[in-house]
Order: C-alpha cells, then sequence, then structure tokens
C-alpha cells in the first residue's frame, strides 16, 4: 500500500493500492526519493524475490526496473543521486551496503556494515553529507553515521535509548539535524544526529510502515529558462522557514534565502525546513 501522510498530525491523506506487471506484490523494504526528480524508488517482494521498482504516486503502478538478487532492506540517495541500499540479516549477504544502478537494478558493493541485528535502515543528511545507519532490535540497537567518501563509520551512542526500543523499519532526514523514523511497534520518533531520541507522541495510524519519503517542493523560475549567457534567472522556492541551496549535489554557501539569482545552467536545489517538516525542491535551468 503507498500512503500520502499528513506531518502535522500523521493522518492518513490517501492510500493506493501498487501494482506490479511482473507480479502481486506481497510487500514493500524500503523507499527514497530521487533528491532532484522527486521519483519514489522502492523496494518490493513480488515474484519470490526483491525487486528495484519506481512507483506513479497517482495510480500506484510501478514500473519494475529489475532484481536485486538479494533480500534488500533500506534505499537511501545522497546529494550526488547515488542511490545506496543495504541488505538485511536474512540476506545471502547479510547487512551489506551497495550502490545500485537505477536504470538496471545492478549492486555494486561498498562495504559490510555488521553492527547491529534485525532492521537495517538508511537515511542521508545532506546538511553534513553523511549517511546514517540504524539497526538491531530488543536492546541491541545501533545508530552510526557512514561518509561514503572514505567509508569509514562512525559509531554514535544513544543518549536517550528509552524512547528508541524497538527495530527501526524505515527512516528519512527531517531537517535540522533531526530523522523521522517508524519502528516495529508502529511507533513514530525524532531522532538527532547525536543520537538523541524524542517521542513524538504519536503512532502511525497504519502499521508496519517500511518507508518514508518527503516530496519534493515546488521551485519556480521567473525570467528566461533555459539560461542563456548572459542572461540570469530567478529561482524561487516553496514558503518555508530555512532554505538552503544546492547546485549540481553541492551546497552553495551563503545562499539561505527563499529567492536566488543565477546566470550558470544547472541543476539547483534547495532544501526547506518548515516547523518540524523538511522537503528538498529542484529546478533544471
Amino acid at each position: 500500500m503507498f500512503r500520502v501522510i499528513d506531518t502535522t498530525d500523521y493522518s492518513i491523506v490517501s492510500s493506493i493500492q501498487l501494482t506490479s506487471p511482473t507480479g502481486t506484490i506481497d510487500g514493500c523494504n524500503g523507499l527514497a526519493v530521487h533528491p532532484c526528480s522527486g521519483e519514489i524508488y522502492i523496494i518490493m517482494k513480488t515474484a519470490g524475490s526483491r525487486w528495484l521498482g519506481k512507483v506513479n504516486p497517482a495510480t500506484g503502478s510501478v514500473n519494475d526496473i529489475g532484481d536485486l538478487q538479494d533480500n534488500f532492506s533500506g534505499l537511501a540517495f545522497d546529494s550526488t543521486e547515488t542511490l545506496y541500499g543495504t541488505t538485511g540479516d536474512g540476506a545471502n549477504i547479510s547487512t551489506t551496503l551497495y550502490s545500485i544502478d537505477t536504470t538496471n537494478a545492478a549492486t555494486f558493493l561498498e562495504m559490510t556494515l555488521g553492527n547491529g541485528t534485525d532492521g537495517e535502515t538508511l537515511a542521508y543528511n545532506p546538511d553534513d553529507g553523511l549517511m546514517y545507519h540504524f539497526s538491531g532490535y530488543n536492546g541491541g540497537e545501533i545508530f552510526e553515521s557512514i561518509d561514503l567518501s572514505t567509508l569509514v563509520v562512525t559509531p554514535i551512542p544513544w543518549t536517550n535509548l528509552n524512547v528508541a526500543t524497538s527495530e527501526a523499519y524505515s527512516g528519512t532526514y527531517n531537517g535540522n539535524g533531526n530523522f523521522l523514523i517508524t519502528t516495529i511497534d508502529d511507533s513514530l520518533f525524532y531522532v538527532d544526529i547525536n543520537g538523541y531520541a524524542t517521542s513524538t507522541g504519536m503512532e502511525t495510524p497504519f502499521s508496519s510502515e517500511r518507508g518514508l519519503g518527503y516530496k519534493l517542493r515546488h521551485v519556480s523560475v521567473a525570467g528566461n529558462n533555459p539560461i542563456c549567457s548572459p542572461d540570469s534567472a530567478l529561482l524561487i522556492a516553496s514558503t518555508g522557514d530555512n532554505y538552503q541551496w544546492y547546485f549540481n549535489g553541492s551546497l552553495l554557501v551563503g545562499e539561505t534565502s527563499q529567492t536566488m539569482y543565477t546566470t550558470i545552467a544547472g541543476n539547483y536545489n534547495c532544501y526547506i525546513t518548515n516547523g518540524n517538516c523538511a522537503d528538498t525542491s529542484d529546478v533544471d535551468s
């Protein structure tokens, strides 16, 4: 089931059944939103295996990309538009991080993770450029960051573990150094990059949520588009509290307003936070 959730109270806005030409979808593990196109990628259980697919949120139909050839459980894009996935404990090669080709689902070994037990969840933080890994269950929960350029793993001690004592099912970056996490017992909590967990005071209105992601907000362009030198374009992001602009995946230092002018063609993103919520918007120019 694919659901749209109102993050002010976590009520269900809409639900739609997922369908695949490969066969009946028996469940899903992992969801990732492309940081530029907004396309939604999932791991789905079908035809006796786990496949990478791309969801049409309007119809629920899934474009089957390919068989992942093992039991993958988590997905996340980094700011360079590279898709990463991790296998679960029940995989042939368990708790291992791979990069994934979004055109054919081919996987490329990055590193063995190994820490934790059940539950392998990934969430990327575009503010510090690190991938975060959640794993473990029933007292063995771990939280760690991964530098994707060096593959150095840094353990992060839990400082309020009593809030987060269940297996993480899914996670997504929520802005301001915080992640939104769902667990096996259907609870929702925030955890910051220092390992401090805070209850949202809410439970999900549905069970076994296996993927989370924020849809992209809109960026409009005032002036000429595409940009042709010496033209310029005014980029305007959706309304929020804080803004950070990126160009071709790289942070633009000092560009923290709702609008920005540019004379250089390329791919622009604006990471927007609004209260406890965060979205990424994009525009090609």
